[in-house]
């Protein structure tokens, strides 16, 4: 748009010249409405301005030299607790605006100092305090106004609230620092298992300087590792966010040591890293060798102990054997064979403790076919035919429940062949031990001629029954007798 201002009262025709103009595609106005015009567009831009500064977050000031805010708009006057503009600007000149607004009183004279000898913009991080006396960390901008001649005549800046951004730093190094100086080796790692950061722990440990380091992988620091054992490793992680796993790290002369590694999976910024501890454990590892090698000779002899107990038992049943083979009373030649039997069943626990896996357990299954087997060879009478059977779950008893448990089995099951079959009869025998809800379940039954109908094993005097009822107790068990279509002990025991 073209504006030509035509003096009124000039010594033409006005109206001739402005219909001339128009035709040419000139507007013609008069200097009233060309002034007015000029001042509506001017009021526009002034406020444009305004609304441009005053709704972003960065503060704008204007202060005099001597110490006066002359101007702020209102992003500032919020970053610095107040409400409104005019509000700050008079509290403010009121106080004074070094002691109003700086931590430091001082410092706005090197700040000033600094933006009078320099022409371009001065960049600063400072403390500032609110209305409220708490303190706001600002990025601060400032340069000096100056007039036609080159000379200061007021200051201009920006303020930005940076308070959330200097707390996340100081957290940053409080954690870098703290890291850093731990005993433990840190590694950040990234997705292409090269090193992010490493503290002085990880230097010191392997060897190398930090540059050195950052420009290393896992691969040249872990002796067993592969490319493809950290790619699973690296998903594996990813899935748990965390892990503990021992490795081996390698020094920068060589030498391997165990590590204890605790690995997470962090993101940070964006980007997926595995923060990882690493703690030396030579020490420890020693340590277990020694207790390893500790503990097998403690088992060694053990072993031996348990070997040389049941060859002494042994030694017993067949002095008792000898003996009673030098006998004619038959009664007093069964007790023999009776004491013999028990003997055989220590015997045969001992053995099969010095023959397990575990020195503290035995396997009640095999301990129980094996006595069974014992037992029927000893009691078996020629010419009669006695199914024995056993069904046993797979059960681990101690030492201590497993000889009572044995001696208990050993006095029912001679029994049963001594007395259930006494007319010469076939039969059957069944030995059974069954867990059920925690307890453990021991029946020997036969199908012979069953108990006198008179028999109470509370009060017989006989020393089979009276051992018997002494097993049980020592075993805290309960013991059942069912006298139908032969005879049936049943006992309920904790393992």
């Amino acid at each position: 748009m073209k504006i030509l201002l035509v003096l009124e009262r000039a010594n033409h025709d006005t109206q001739q010249l402005k219909g001339l103009l128009d035709e040419h595609g000139y507007r013609v106005s008069s200097l009233r409405e060309c002034c007015q015009s000029v001042a509506n567009e001017t009021q526009l831009l002034d406020q444009d301005f305004k609304s441009l500064l005053d709704p972003k977050p960065v503060g704008s000031f204007r202060s005099s030299l001597e110490g006066r805010l002359l101007s702020i708009n209102r992003a500032g006057a919020e970053i610095h607790g107040y409400e409104t503009p005019e509000e700050m600007i008079e509290e403010v000149n009121r106080v004074g605006l070094a002691k109003a607004l700086y931590f430091h009183v001082e410092r706005r004279q090197e700040l000033v100092r600094q933006a009078l000898e320099n022409d371009d913009w001065q960049l600063f991080e400072e403390p500032f305090r609110r209305r409220d006396g708490s303190l706001v960390h600002c990025l601060f901008h400032l340069r000096a106004v100056r007039d036609a001649a080159g000379l200061p005549v007021e200051l201009e800046g920006f303020v930005e609230d940076i308070s959330a951004r200097k707390a996340v730093e100081r957290a940053l190094q409080f954690t870098q620092f703290t890291i850093d100086k731990t005993t433990d080796q840190a590694f950040w790692m990234t997705e292409d298992h090269r090193f992010f950061y490493v503290n002085e722990a990880a230097c010191r440990s392997l060897g190398y300087s930090r540059e050195e380091l950052m420009t290393l992988t896992l691969l040249d620091i872990d002796p067993d590792i592969t490319t493809e054992c950290l790619d699973a490793g690296w998903q594996r992680l990813r899935r748990q966010g965390s892990s503990i796993l021992e490795s081996r790290h390698r020094t920068r002369d060589g030498r391997i040591y165990p590590v204890e590694i605790r690995a997470n999976f962090v993101v940070f910024e964006g980007r997926e890293y595995n923060c990882a501890f690493a703690t030396d454990i030579s020490e420890r590892k020693k340590t277990e060798e020694r207790v390893k090698a500790s503990l097998l000779e403690k088992e060694v002899l053990l072993r031996e102990i348990h070997h040389r107990v049941k060859n002494n038992l042994q030694v017993v049943s067949s002095l008792l054997y000898l003996q009673s083979q030098k006998l004619a009373d038959p009664e007093l030649k069964n007790h023999f064979l009776e004491s013999q039997s028990r003997i055989c069943s220590m015997a045969l626990a001992h053995e099969q403790l010095y023959q397990s896996k575990n020195l503290s357990e035995v396997s009640l299954k095999s301990y129980v076919e094996n006595l069974v087997d014992q037992l029927r060879q000893v009691f078996q009478v020629t010419g009669q035919r006695i199914d024995c059977r056993t069904e046993i779950d797979n059960v681990a008893l101690d030492i201590a429940k497993v000889v009572p448990c044995g001696l208990l089995i050993t006095e029912l099951l001679s029994n049963a062949y001594r007395h259930a079959f006494a007319d010469g009869r076939n039969g059957a025998i069944r030995i059974a031990i069954e867990e059920q809800e925690g307890k453990l379940l021991l029946t020997v039954a036969d199908d012979g001629i069953g108990l006198p109908a008179e028999f109470d094993y509370r009060q017989t005097s006989t020393l089979g029954m009276q051992l018997v009822r002494a097993l049980v107790n020592q075993l805290n068990g309960i013991i059942e007798v069912e006298n139908k279509r032969g005879t049936l002990f049943r006992v309920t025991f904790a393992p």
